[in-house]
């Protein structure tokens, strides 16, 4: 096994929300193998209670079981005081999270807040309440689990992604906060993993035989994956080169309006997004792509008025006259019989 914590990690301690399942039990384990005890913090007792034993007989470390609702100012409250006391906690993970499927005015309001509470403030307060003590020791390791719905803007998700995209920005935001102070922290942003996380009422319809199996990540690969990344000081990480692959594409200006835009209309239809684009149905995409490459091709520069006739010579005009939206680009001198047409320029930003 590969130990990427190359002090001592006897006697030290690592915070694991969300670490009854998933990407968050992962860590978990991960984090027992590198000789961590651990503070285990979910809402289902029962289920750390075996994770605990489990850990302790294998690894012979301490798990202690913090059984709070992070999506409550209690549960955050209770978790936070205990940390913030303990002086021995080198790592913080904040895996906890859930899904929401649905168009954004169709999702009930108290599931708006829990999310937005859990996915937010959660985290915020939780990395806060060891921060202190991380730099007073000069050393931390801080883990805020994100997602690739980050960088995505589409229907169904709306609460979901925007949540995450407060992820990277706070994460963004410690790392310069914290240069110098020998803590290190990340926003991991996996993509489609085989977790519990989807298979709830709303994503009753999810038609999971439609995904191709190399679009899929183990939870043990995502967090192998972010440790090495971590030890590297990437802060912002999408697992899988898979996934590095689709959000570069999405970066890009042109193709990635594209993209985007496919991926919006997409998300349309209640059950559309995961049929055309999860299973590629040809025929579904067809309108789609189409929408998509308008988007893309809008953004060219290009004259948008079309000659009523194909009878002109085109005159160019130098290029120091397009300083505005409204100077020319071309102008058109048609033949006698037709009036002047003026072609403007379109500004794509």
């Amino acid at each position: 096994m590969k130990k990427y914590f190359t002090h001592t990690t006897m006697g030290r301690t690592a915070v694991v929300t969300g670490a009854s399942s998933g990407i968050g039990e992962a860590f978990a384990r991960r984090l027992a193998k590198e000789g961590f005890n651990c503070f285990l913090v979910a809402r289902r007792k029962h289920v750390l209670v075996k994770l605990s034993e489990e850990l302790e007989r294998e690894h012979g470390i301490r798990a202690t079981i913090l059984a709070a609702d992070l999506s409550t100012d209690a549960g955050v409250r209770h978790v936070e005081k205990i940390i913030a006391a303990d002086d021995s906690i080198d790592v913080l993970v904040n895996a906890a999270g859930f899904g929401t499927r649905g168009f954004f005015a169709d999702v009930e309001p108290d599931k708006i807040q829990r999310m937005v509470y859990l996915h937010t403030m959660a985290p915020a307060r939780l990395t806060r309440a060891v921060l202190r003590r991380m730099r007073s020791n000069r050393r931390g390791y801080i883990i805020n689990v994100s997602s690739i719905g980050a960088f995505l803007t589409t229907s169904h998700y709306v609460t979901y992604s925007a949540t995450k995209a407060f992820i990277n920005m706070m994460t963004m935001g410690l790392r310069d906060e914290l240069a110098g102070t020998g803590v290190k922290i990340q926003a991991l942003c996996p993509g489609l993993t085989r977790t519990g996380f989807m298979y709830t009422e709303e994503f009753s319809d999810f038609n999971y035989g439609d995904i191709p199996a190399f679009a899929w990540m183990t939870p043990e690969e995502v967090v192998e994956e972010s440790l090495a990344a971590l030890m590297k000081d990437k802060i912002i990480f999408i697992p899988g080169r898979g996934n590095r692959i689709f959000v570069g594409i999405l970066k890009a200006p042109l193709i990635g309006s594209a993209v985007g835009g496919i991926l919006s209309f997409l998300g349309r239809g209640r059950n559309s997004y995961w049929q055309g684009y999860a299973g590629l149905n040809p025929h579904c995409l067809k309108p789609y792509l189409s929408k998509g490459a308008k988007i893309m091709f809008s953004m060219i520069p290009y004259p948008v008025s079309t000659p009523q006739r194909t009878s002109t010579t085109v005159s160019s005009r130098p290029w120091t006259s397009l300083a505005t939206d409204s100077s020319p680009m071309f102008q058109v001198s048609p033949s006698s019989q037709y009036s002047p047409i003026h072609v403007p320029w379109r500004n794509p930003l």
